[in-house]
């Protein structure tokens, strides 16, 4: 993406019953097992911790993510190392 297609897309959560989580403005999954899902947006970063975590559905910049979720953690891309 260029950076006006950066500008343009905006970040959405939305969570379902502590069991399906829907993020809309992906730009890329970092990290995914069964208890953990890292994932990179515009300019933060959103990490998920869970029990049988599975994604889905992943579309354009839509993911949709189930199982138990316990923690959502939202990080500043831009303070980070640059791993995400």
């Amino acid at each position: 993406m260029d950076a006006l297609s950066d500008y343009l897309i905006s970040s959405r959560c939305e969570i379902n019953s502590g069991r399906k989580l829907i993020v809309s403005g992906c730009k890329r999954v970092v990290k995914y097992n069964n208890d953990y899902v890292k994932i990179a947006l515009c300019d933060m970063a959103i990490e998920i911790e869970g029990a049988d975590l599975s994604i889905k559905s992943y579309f354009d910049t839509d993911i949709e993510l189930c199982g138990v979720i316990y923690e959502i953690r939202f990080t500043d891309r831009r303070k980070n190392d640059g791993n995400t």
